[in-house]
């Protein structure tokens, strides 16, 4: 099956590389211009911000020494950015914490401006890690190095990835990370406070149509919002394993943090479970066997709950909330696939989005409980 890659910028990459080259000289104090060789973006994934992996050099005076390195910066205003905003600053302060704090397998940053002024976007530079990512377009599950892998990697694979998550969520949040949190409707809980953050991304992404299942999801949700009586913890926000580089099935590097925040742990085990179950029944979809053993629900919830030492609460709540999530992120990844003339104008605003039945199905799932 072949399955184009989305388009996701119209950045002239020549220009933004020789403004970076001539911020990276003064940032370092190098001799001499650095050099920065771009080989182009990360295939299969790495939809939702612009990315370039670079080889840099610089010479700071003891000779030329060669890093490379990942450049990430939000996508430009006319490519159908995912999301109204990138806060860089947040991003780059979850990544350095964890790192700090815990083992969970997080690259260091080398170099940010996350106010925008040095190259006209906010961005960080990132090491590179050597490993590889299940791909989401296709989906992994259709065929790639994921559906090879024998029972004993899937086991290890599983398990890395409640780790990684288990270990992410102990560590303490910085104030500056819960200050952002709170920031809007200060005396409502986190997850309502989340909810209303998802309201606000959906009227900006709808631009004036309708969406029924989407206002659906909005009505029950928020009306059985559930109350979680634990401390929030450090939230990583887009946590599925194609945002994990991999070597031997274990994870080597925790990538993608725009939707890190604040809250019940259940918002990023829900969406490992969810993006896992959708992927293979998108394979069974086509009689396509898929990877049926990886990251089962069952096995995530209590792989996740020995590890933590915590009990998960209302998980068909959170898993229709991911649901949600995904409906609305994909009212801007259809308008871009549409702008770019990779898709035709669907007929219903709904028609394009993938994630609609599943949100459907869950939502059903949830009123007759």
């Amino acid at each position: 099956v072949l399955v184009a890659m989305p388009r996701t910028s119209t950045r002239d990459p020549q220009s933004l590389l020789y403004a970076f080259g001539s911020w990276l000289r003064t940032e370092t104090n190098a001799v001499r211009m650095p050099t920065v060789v771009s080989h182009g973006g990360p295939t299969g994934a790495g939809l939702s911000s612009d990315t370039l992996l670079l080889d840099v050099t610089i010479d700071t005076g003891s000779g030329p020494t060669t890093n490379s390195v990942v450049l990430r910066l939000p996508p430009p205003d006319d490519a159908f950015p995912v999301f109204e905003s990138y806060d860089f600053a947040l991003q780059v302060e979850a990544m350095r914490i964890v790192r700090l704090k815990c083992n969970a397998p997080v690259p260091k940053i080398l170099w940010s401006d996350t106010s925008g002024s040095a190259i006209g976007v906010p961005f960080f530079v990132m090491e590179r890690i050597d490993g590889i990512v299940p791909p989401d377009v296709p989906p992994y599950t259709w065929g790639s190095w994921v559906t090879e892998l024998d029972d004993a990697q899937i086991t290890t694979m599983t398990l890395d990835s409640i780790a990684t998550l288990a270990a992410i969520h102990s560590v303490q949040p910085s104030p500056m990370l819960v200050d952002a949190e709170r920031s809007d409707i200060p005396d409502s809980t986190s997850l309502e406070r989340h909810i209303a953050r998802l309201r606000r991304h959906f009227e900006w992404a709808r631009n004036n149509r309708v969406y029924p299942s989407i206002e659906r999801g909005f009505t029950i949700l928020g009306s059985t919002v559930p109350l979680i009586d634990r401390e929030d913890v450090l939230i990583w926000g887009d946590a599925r394993i194609g945002n994990i580089l991999w070597n031997d099935a274990r994870a080597v590097a925790i990538i993608d943090w725009e939707m890190t925040t604040v809250g019940p742990r259940e918002l990023d085990v829900a969406w490992l479970s969810y993006f896992a179950t959708t992927f293979q029944r998108s394979a069974e979809g086509r009689n396509v066997r898929g990877v049926p053993t990886l990251l089962r629900r069952d096995e995530i919830v209590s792989g996740y709950e020995r590890v933590s030492g915590v009990s998960l609460q209302s998980f068909d709540w959170f898993l229709a909330l991911c649901g949600l999530h995904q409906s609305i992120i994909g009212i801007r990844t259809s308008d871009r696939s549409v702008a770019f003339g990779e898709w035709a104008q669907p007929k219903h605003p709904e028609a394009p989005i993938h994630s609609i039945p599943t949100l459907n199905a869950l939502l059903d799932q949830l009123e007759s409980d």
